[in-house]
């Protein structure tokens, strides 16, 4: 069931950036809250990242496969360059559409432990790699 969901949404998603960052079509409206669907796949939700490399990890523990592990790695390193903002308070905003170059209207800090915890995950992942072996 892992296998299918991971080639289904993660791999087979429909909306991915130019570099491969997963995303998605829905943004916000400025400043007046609520959403609406865009025409192009440019939006980043640190949710995506969060969500979508948990599977990709796992599925790279259960099968021994490290290409899925390394598509964790690359995924989180795309949604940190994106959404990461290193020049004030440290935090990550909840969302950034690439089409306008605009960000959401809020830093959002679970977005931060989020990250910390796909890292780890991730470490842990890439580790079971290296110490069972393909």
């Amino acid at each position: 069931m892992v296998t299918e969901t991971v080639e289904k949404y993660i791999y087979g998603y429909p909306r991915h950036l130019e570099d491969g960052t997963i995303s998605r079509g829905i943004a916000w409206f400025g400043g007046e809250g609520g959403y609406f669907e865009l025409l192009k796949n440019e939006v980043l939700w640190v949710d995506d990242m969060y969500m979508g490399t948990a599977l990709t990890s796992a599925l790279s523990v259960m099968t021994g496969n490290p290409s899925h592990v390394l598509e964790s790695a690359k995924q989180i390193q795309a949604f940190n360059s994106y959404l990461y903002n290193k020049d004030s308070i440290h935090l990550y905003f909840h969302g950034y559409n690439n089409a306008t170059e605009e960000f959401s209207c809020c830093f959002w800090a679970r977005g931060k432990p989020h990250l910390i915890f796909r890292y780890v995950l991730t470490i842990a992942a890439t580790t079971a790699q290296v110490t069972v072996g393909p």
